[in-house]
């Protein structure tokens, strides 16, 4: 089996904003959301493996939404994948939403996201300090800190970290 890799950068696409996070040696350095055009400008230098959330369907009903919106995300994924691959020359993999979370609910799923971290990598997560107070209390967070924790969640499940 292949160890894990140690410097992992995960992301959360989305059309107009993705979360992005970043591990050195197997632990987090950073954590932000990013508009989906200036994300490839924050991408940090040197030998690392990207990993990026690909979009799925649930047999074709979405909870909410229209599932054709999957499209246009999609289309993201595959030009950060393009860069990642051709430009940097980095080793770029997918993970599926089931694959890296199964059918936890996304709140529930932050909670442990931060409860994993330790107290520095905590503090390199971007998220407003209502989103930390939240999840300290155990409340549901907004929807722009779910997107970095799912970056971050993404680094740790690559890492071997995340239970």
């Amino acid at each position: 089996m292949t160890p894990a890799p140690t410097n992992v950068i995960g992301i959360d696409p989305g059309v107009k904003k993705c979360g992005i996070a970043y591990s050195c040696n197997g632990r987090l350095k950073y954590a932000r959301l990013v508009t989906t055009e200036s994300m490839l400008s924050e991408i940090i230098n040197g030998k690392f493996m990207a990993v990026c959330e690909m979009p799925q369907t649930y047999g074709g009903r979405a909870k909410r939404g229209d599932t054709n919106d999957l499209l246009a995300l999609a289309r993201v994924v595959g030009q950060i994948e393009i860069y990642f691959r051709s430009v940097l020359g980095a080793w770029f993999v997918t993970v599926k939403p089931s694959e890296w979370k199964g059918q936890v609910p996304k709140q529930i799923m932050c909670r442990r996201i931060w409860k994993t971290l330790s107290a520095a990598e905590r503090e390199v997560v971007g998220i407003s300090p209502a989103a930390r107070l939240a999840l300290a209390e155990g409340r549901d967070i907004a929807k722009s800190a779910t997107d970095v924790l799912d970056a971050v969640g993404i680094v740790l499940f690559t890492l071997g970290r995340l239970k």
